[in-house]
């Protein structure tokens, strides 16, 4: 009995461990969209503090509402999650929160 407790106590540490580093890989940010290129599945995302930041998507990324990256335009207001694996940042999920103006 006490060899499953603690089997199944090791292997709840472990999961929980596992799910503790996979927080550390993933990032949450908001800006303004200032490009982007569909046809390459590229975003680039400005802070309010002026740094850009280039998104790739995969077809794993999930952008909400339905919409496709096509529709997304300079000055939209987006929140973004991505990961960074190679010096590259790949978007998670998108979403936008508010249209910019279409002139």
């Amino acid at each position: 009995m006490k060899k499953k407790l603690c089997l199944w106590l090791a292997a709840a540490f472990l999961v929980s461990s596992a799910v503790m580093f996979a927080d550390d890989d993933a990032h949450e940010r908001k800006g303004k969209v200032v490009q982007v290129d569909p046809a390459n599945h590229v975003m680039v995302v400005q802070s309010e503090k002026g740094d850009q930041t280039t998104l790739y998507l995969t077809e794993t990324t999930k952008i909400e509402d339905d919409l496709t990256l096509g529709e997304f335009r300079p000055g939209d207001t987006v929140e973004y999650h991505f990961i960074d694996r190679d010096g590259q940042k790949y978007a998670t999920k998108i979403e936008r929160e508010h249209k910019g103006d279409r002139h």
